[in-house]
């Protein structure tokens, strides 16, 4: 697929149909994301994915906590991040938007993300414990660079905070390492025929975000 519509089926889908994807298939995509930059050629990043059973235990266990109300303790940051004015307009006028667009759909956002946007497959990224921060960007390459790769597949994916909410959960059934810091949660699969997933988000124009200095 030419590079330029790979960026535009790669798009943050909100509701997955149960379709599979192969093993073979979550290969080739990992394998391509290999492809990202690296400070030093560290490559610090490590993969867990969760389908059948595991998937199916995680999804019940977070559904749960999720539905009760409990607050989630993700392990890169503590708290609430406090974000540039720029960047709480932006993500204010995606929040506005997305709830105009939905209308009475909206609550089915939240019931949709407590079910872990019903994917079939639940990709979880992590550096080693005590990593430099550098790492973090690292992964952050290794993540797009999955996405992209997975939407060369015909794969769609949702990177999300829901995902590693509750790390602990994650953990028990994965059996993650103890050296290991999750860091990140992609879902893959294939795009449900829902209202949920026709929000067009936008972008900043280029202008407000580039400065070339001759």
């Amino acid at each position: 697929m030419e590079f330029a519509k790979v960026l535009q089926r790669r798009r943050a889908v909100r509701h997955f149909n149960a379709d599979p994807i192969s093993v073979n298939t979550l290969h080739s995509i990992v394998a391509a994301a290999q492809q990202a930059p690296s400070w030093g050629d560290s490559q610090p990043w490590r993969v867990t994915i969760a389908t059948g059973d595991t998937l199916a235990r995680i999804k019940a266990a977070h559904r749960q906590r999720a539905q009760a109300g409990v607050k989630g303790h993700a392990e890169l940051t503590a708290g609430t991040p406090t974000w540039p004015a720029a960047s709480r307009e932006n993500t204010q006028t995606w929040l506005t938007g997305i709830q105009a667009f939905l209308g009475d759909q909206a609550p089915q956002l939240d019931a949709i993300q407590a079910d872990l946007f019903d994917a079939p497959v639940l990709v979880y990224l992590t550096i080693p414990q005590g990593s430099p921060a550098w790492s973090v960007y690292d992964l952050g390459a290794f993540g797009q660079t999955l996405m992209l790769a997975a939407a060369d597949y015909g794969v769609a994916s949702m990177p999300a905070y829901e995902i590693i909410k509750y790390p602990d959960i994650v953990r028990q059934f994965t059996e993650l390492p103890a050296d290991q810091l999750l860091v990140m949660g992609i879902a893959l699969g294939h795009r449900q025929a829902d209202r949920l997933n026709d929000y067009p988000a936008g972008r900043t124009d280029t202008h407000q975000i580039l400065t070339i200095k001759d």
